[in-house]
């Protein structure tokens, strides 16, 4: 049975695409950044910090051979220009681009070939966010997504990425003012937002598409070139 890693396989996009790959026969191995769930959990469910060198080397020794990788960890847009700070900022790139990129790094000798790799990156990347950082760490993994996709061409590991918009019941759908919900639906031309099943199923599409890499996948119900 093929595995694959989902890195903060317990957020929403997580959760739907482990459940969408065990439906296509694949065994899924998560991680989690809380240590408590790690130690009531299962031997698929593994600690890792992305914030910390040692824990993303240490992640490669508990792991079998790998088809492929999903990043959906990330940390939601709070803090505006005025509000943000060095350690907010760090924070945001460090979660969303610095350890994914080493974890790639240190995991890419236990991808097999024809492996894949996919990355989060959001219609902030295009449109702005009230949160600068969030919006310069999505387009991050823009340039990452098709930097390593270049990089490891030669090893048959594809690399990709889906932009959603927003994404219905989510902790930042959550936490929205009914207004600036409102404005997000408004920008989509379907009227509709994204969920989280929609990510998972464009996710494993990126994933099993062979013909697919240095790819930014846009799900968000044209709100990409919406109002």
């Amino acid at each position: 049975m093929d595995t694959v890693l989902i890195v903060g396989i317990n957020g929403a996009i997580g959760n739907a695409t482990a459940r969408f790959f065990r439906e296509q026969g694949f065994h899924c191995i998560g991680t989690t950044s809380k240590m408590q769930q790690r130690k009531a959990a299962s031997s698929d469910l593994l600690y890792l910090d992305l914030n910390n060198q040692d824990s993303i080397v240490g992640l490669s020794k508990k792991l079998p051979a790998l088809s492929g990788i999903v990043f959906c960890a990330g940390l939601k847009p709070s803090n505006n220009l005025a509000d943000t700070s060095l350690a907010h900022h760090q924070q945001m790139m460090n979660m969303h681009v610095t350890g994914p990129l080493f974890v790639v790094q240190s995991l890419q000798k236990k991808l097999k070939k024809n492996g894949a790799i996919v990355f989060i990156s959001s219609i902030a990347a295009q449109k702005g966010s009230y949160d600068p950082s969030y919006a310069i760490a999505k387009s991050a993994v823009i340039g990452m997504t098709r930097t390593l996709a270049n990089e490891l061409a030669e090893k048959k590991i594809r690399v990709n990425a889906i932009a959603p918009g927003l994404v219905k019941d989510t902790p930042v759908d959550k936490g929205m003012t009914a207004d600036f919900r409102a404005k997000h639906l408004k920008q989509t031309i379907l009227n509709k937002l994204t969920t989280a099943s929609d990510c998972a199923e464009a996710i494993y599409f990126l994933f099993s598409q062979k013909q697919m890499t240095g790819q930014v996948v846009h799900v968000n119900g044209g709100q990409y070139f919406g109002n």
